[in-house]
């Protein structure tokens, strides 16, 4: 295992995972900004880099009524926790990160409503997240990654977040409308 943290090359034995682990953990801790590259057995592994990377196991849509689903994706796999300072994964990991990101905005913007605060995060998530190699679909990761750095700055939500007509015959038999509601949550009028 060859580890490679701020310019600096570490190796370890094979089963000393964890110790380094326990040591990036500290500097995470500390506030240090990690830029790390982990090989071992021929794989390479790039942090952060890989969270643009959609997991394998992650869910995908469209959900059993036809609507469009996820609404967003959050980082799940090579997650450091404070518990354990091994990498983990899994939906249990990425639900957490969508709730704090929410609280956050909540606190910067104590009088928005839950679906503003639904649309920011949704109206800003990043849409380069990767699956096989390939840019992913809607239905893999909904609007994307979240990136609550942008969702911060938002003046503008949208209610709904994503419109659904569910499964269509083809050519549709009864029009369909839905209503789409903007809100301007800034000071000035915005075109």
């Amino acid at each position: 295992l060859k580890i490679h943290l701020q310019g600096k090359g570490y190796r370890f034995a094979f089963g000393e995972e964890r110790r380094l682990l326990v040591k990036l953990r500290a500097l995470l801790l500390a506030g240090s900004r990690i830029d790390t590259v982990i090989e071992r057995d021929d794989r390479l592994f790039r942090f952060p880099a890989q969270a643009d990377i959609l997991a394998s196991f992650s869910s995908r849509g469209p959900s059993l009524n036809h609507l469009i689903k996820p609404d967003l994706t959050a980082v799940g796999a090579g997650v450091y926790t404070s518990l354990n300072p091994l990498l983990s994964q899994g939906t249990s990991f990425s639900s957490p990160v969508v709730a704090g990101a929410a609280a956050l905005l909540r606190q910067a913007h104590p009088q928005w409503s839950a679906r503003s605060i639904k649309s920011a995060l949704v109206g800003t998530a990043s849409g380069d997240v990767i699956r096989g190699g390939k840019k992913a679909l809607m239905i893999d990761t909904g609007a994307g990654r979240l990136d609550l750095t942008r969702a911060l700055k938002v003046r503008t939500t949208v209610d709904p977040v994503s419109l659904s007509f569910g499964m269509w015959n083809n050519p549709p038999t009864v029009p369909q409308t839905e209503a789409l509601i903007l809100t301007n949550h800034s000071s000035q009028p915005l075109t």
